[in-house]
């Protein structure tokens, strides 16, 4: 059962990838890549640092040392990206203003 996250996983380390060439190569937009690369090299940093190994985890052995903790940095930092997306979103959303109730009364 628990191999069946690699692949979600998986996807999302082969798209944030993508997203780091692309805005290296393509789009060449500074600021975003400074932010991306910024939350990267913390996650790198933390999860070498903690082990932490997501692959290791699932019980899937890579065979070069530390890869499997890289990875796992680059599933983290696009999580924190996609976190942010979410917690933006959110706070755009206005919740329903509820009706006075001192108006109301007699």
């Amino acid at each position: 059962m628990e191999k069946l996250w690699l692949f979600p996983v998986v996807a999302i380390i082969v798209e944030a990838l993508t997203e780091y060439i692309k805005n290296m190569l393509v789009k060449r937009d500074k600021k975003t890549l400074i932010t991306q690369l910024s939350a990267l090299g913390l996650s790198v940093l933390i999860c070498i640092t903690a082990n932490a190994d997501l692959f290791a985890t699932m019980g899937i052995p890579i065979r070069i040392p530390m890869v499997g903790c890289v990875l796992t940095a680059v599933f983290a930092s696009r999580g924190a990206n996609y976190m942010s997306d979410l917690l933006g979103r959110l706070q755009k959303v206005k919740t329903p203003e509820l009706p006075d109730r001192r108006q109301e009364e007699p």
